[in-house]
């Protein structure tokens, strides 16, 4: 019988925080924001993460999505699982991305095959 622990990790990767949002017991995670893509692969092989539920980006400042992209890339090869949707918080239209940033359209442009884009 499932003891129904959540863990919330923040890890501290730098200008920002990914979270991730475990049930161990299942082997699964939800992945909030991505700034260091190898800092988040490492925390969930080290967990032993078997399902990514999701990726959500909260907002589409580089400071929370800046290596999504390359998590999402490297999702499959490096912990031998597919992470199962992409969520995006679009930005309003009276706010453009920062300079440094993608666009909205780049990322969805990249996922649209492959992941469920809600």
């Amino acid at each position: 019988m499932s003891d129904g622990t959540v863990r919330i990790a923040f890890l501290d990767v730098g200008q920002g925080d990914t979270i991730v949002i475990s049930l161990p017991e299942q082997r699964e995670a939800v992945v909030v924001d991505c700034i260091d893509a190898d800092a988040v692969l490492q925390y969930l092989k080290h967990e032993k993460i078997v399902t990514v539920r999701a990726l959500v980006l909260t907002h589409l400042h580089a400071d929370h999505y800046r290596q999504a992209t390359a998590f999402l890339d490297n999702c499959e090869r490096q912990l031998g699982v597919r992470c199962e949707r992409l969520i995006l918080n679009p930005l309003p239209e009276e706010e453009a991305p920062l300079p440094d940033d993608d666009s909205e359209a780049d990322i969805q442009a990249k996922a649209q095959d492959l992941y469920n884009v809600l």
